[in-house]
């Protein structure tokens, strides 16, 4: 017996291991277990649940009584129950802990769900989440899936209880005084009796449909529907429950056939428990067996406890060991794999309605006699990302292209009906309920909107303000600050005079200051921006005095790193109000910091000279200084020194008071 007490200790470890799992793995252990079948009538998952409760019930009956027949004799009966009660509450104990920092670090919150258009509760682990920015997948219905886990628990603590109880029965045969004192049960041990077995009978009866439920999930995919447009595909993951439930009942139906005065105890209390005409169905073939056995024991010089003993070591040993090593098998795959199964999600395509996808875009063609069949085929189809199916012919067809914008790949269809893979684009988290968590830079129910620059934002209607982009030709977004009048793009802003621009090439190249006042946006995110699409560039200069003046350069481009950012474009425009051309000077230039000498000539470091970073060139260097030191003179006059701010054509010998750099698609 030694072996089976092992295993029914592993089953319910393997119960409560996932919820251990789930701490290490940073999941929220309510959601990761929870199995959601809204299209199936709720009373199976009343069986559900007490296939759970069955389950741990029979697993301390089993310990129950391993322990009462390995035990010496000579062992009190206070010492037995003891190690029970300290084994069965161990049970309850380590999923109850793993529920503490939940709880304590997680917060409770009301959120509407738009798929719905109600208010749920949502449980936040910020602390358990990837980072501190990133919340975990929410669920629904937090009470029930507390009572999922934390009923059973309690049943198991209850009937613990009703075990220690029962020992105290026996605690006349532990002390080899057995007799006809065995036979006589106390009016408060008959009452305590017939309540843990009717408790047994049906939970065992009870648990069949769960069984059943959870034996269909082996074979058949598990669907949330989301309204009338969308559901979600998922895969079972209670593959060990399933042998626990079988197991245990096995364990069960032994141990109540286990001994004579077992079963004399089991016989009277079911006939208090019971109708006479079920008593009398349940025990006529079996009492003329007992009755058999008991004489043949009389008459034969082996003792009935041996007897008995060894016809219950030998029935657990036979009966048990296909399930130990099942369990043990299932037990492993728990161990080796998370517990939670991200499902794939379908949505009806809305795209086109009244049409679906031609049959040329649909390879493979099967049948399914539901929906639910049909999207199971196309999860496992490499490359489908959609089905159309006809519940008429019931002719499934799984298809490798989705949904044209343009619906030039669809055709008109007044019994078909199609559906396609849920997902997010540019990189986003797909989130239960068919929503898309998106990263920054990108908008949309899907997150298809890629914000590429300020245009893109001032097209959704956004207002001037500071923005997250994701330009085509990058993977990490970036702050900009937009101006939504023209959508222009600020990449230079020396507006305030608060921020040093004599910097080196490492902070060039990656961008200083705040985005919402003085700042260099960077030459990585310059080149990202004017790669991707034309622009031109617009240096806006204002004086001392309030009039101000623009020059625009067409098509401005920046070379990757290996060539030093070198700056070209395609001409230059004048304003209403030039500022004059002081830029071409430079055309095809590299980019040039004090610490990154990239100017023609060797004998001078222009970029030191003028205490900036420009693109310079020739023995000159530059026409213009927009990096360099923001004097702002009251006589608006320059002052001679080559480290000042100025901008040579038109203005002469004035300097700027302040000066921006835009980039406006071209």
């Amino acid at each position: 017996l030694v072996p089976l007490a092992v295993v029914d200790m592993l089953c319910l470890i393997t119960v409560n291991v996932d919820l251990i799992q789930c701490i290490v793995r940073r999941f929220d252990p309510l959601t990761a277990r929870s199995i959601k079948v809204l299209s199936l009538p709720h009373v199976l998952w009343v069986g559900v649940v007490l296939a759970r409760i069955s389950s741990l019930l029979t697993v301390v009956i089993a310990v129950e009584r391993c322990f009462v027949v390995m035990l010496p004799m000579r062992f009190k009966a206070w010492m037995t129950q003891k190690v029970i009660f300290v084994t069965t509450m161990f049970a309850c104990v380590i999923p109850i802990l793993a529920y503490i920092p939940v709880f304590l670090r997680g917060k409770i919150t009301w959120r509407q769900d738009v798929q719905h258009n109600v208010s749920l509760p949502y449980l936040t682990l910020t602390d358990f989440a990837l980072n501190n920015s990133h919340f975990l997948d929410v669920y629904k219905n937090i009470g029930l899936n507390a009572l999922f886990r934390l009923v059973p628990m309690a049943t198991v603590a209850v009937c613990s209880a009703l075990t220690i109880v029962q020992l105290r029965r026996y605690r006349v045969w532990w002390t080899k005084t057995r007799g006809a004192e065995t036979e006589r049960m106390s009016e408060r041990d008959a009452r305590v009796s017939i309540t843990l077995v009717r408790v047994c009978v049906v939970f065992l009866a009870c648990s069949l449909p769960g069984v059943a439920l959870q034996i269909a999930f082996l074979t058949e995919p598990q669907f949330d529907y989301h309204g009338e447009y969308a559901f979600t595909f998922k895969t079972a993951v209670d593959v060990n429950e399933l042998f626990l439930c079988v197991h245990s009942s096995v364990n069960f139906i032994i141990y109540m056939r286990g001994g004579d005065d077992f079963y004399n105890t089991f016989r009277v209390v079911c006939r208090k428990a019971f109708p006479a005409s079920c008593y009398r169905c349940l025990f006529r073939s079996v009492t003329r067996t007992r009755h058999s056995s008991a004489n043949q024991s009389q008459a034969s010089n082996v003792s009935d406890d041996t007897k008995r003993t060894r016809k219950m070591s030998i029935q657990q040993f036979v009966l048990s060991c296909p399930l130990m090593v099942a369990t043990l098998m299932a037990f492993g795959c728990k161990m080796n794999s998370a517990s939670f199964s991200q499902g794939k999600m379908f949505y009806r395509q809305l795209i086109c309605p009244g049409e679906v996808i031609k049959l040329q875009y649909c390879p493979y063609v099967t049948s399914a006699r539901t929906f639910a069949k049909c999207a199971s085929a196309c999860r496992q189809q490499d490359g489908c990302v959609g089905f159309t199916r006809d519940p008429v012919t019931e002719e499934c067809r799984l298809c490798d292209t989705p949904t044209a914008d343009d619906c030039g790949n669809t055709e008109p269809s007044s019994t078909m009906e199609s559906f396609e893979m849920f997902s997010c684009g540019n990189g986003g988290t797909v989130l239960s309920y068919g929503q898309c968590s998106c990263p920054l830079g990108t908008l949309g129910s899907r997150c298809e909107k890629r914000m590429t620059d300020c245009d893109d934002l001032n097209a959704e209607g956004y207002g001037d303000g500071v923005y997250w982009i994701l330009p085509t030709m990058t993977t990490q977004p970036f702050r900009v600050k937009c101006e939504m009048q023209w959508g222009r793009t600020l990449i230079m802003d020396r507006w305030d005079n608060t921020v040093d621009f004599y910097r080196g090439w490492a902070e060039y190249k990656a961008g200083f200051g705040d985005v919402a006042a003085d700042h260099w946006l960077g030459l990585q995110q310059i080149r990202a921006l004017t790669i991707s699409r034309s622009y031109e560039a617009i240096f806006e200069v204002h004086l001392r005095v309030g009039n101000w003046f623009q020059q625009n350069y067409r098509n401005i481009q920046l070379t990757d790193e290996l060539q030093n950012f070198a700056l070209s474009f395609n001409g230059t425009d004048s304003y209403a109000t030039p500022v004059g051309d002081s830029l071409s000077y430079v055309n095809g230039k590299p980019f040039s910091t004090y610490d990154a000498d990239h100017d023609d000539d060797a004998t001078v470091n222009c970029a030191e000279r003028h205490h900036s970073g420009w693109w310079f060139g020739g023995a000159n260097c530059t026409e213009c200084n927009p990096t360099g030191v923001l004097l702002q003179p009251t006589d608006m006059l320059r002052t001679g020194d080559p480290q000042e701010v100025f901008w040579s054509r038109d203005l002469g010998d004035t300097v700027p008071h302040q000066i921006r750099v835009w980039l406006q698609r071209y």
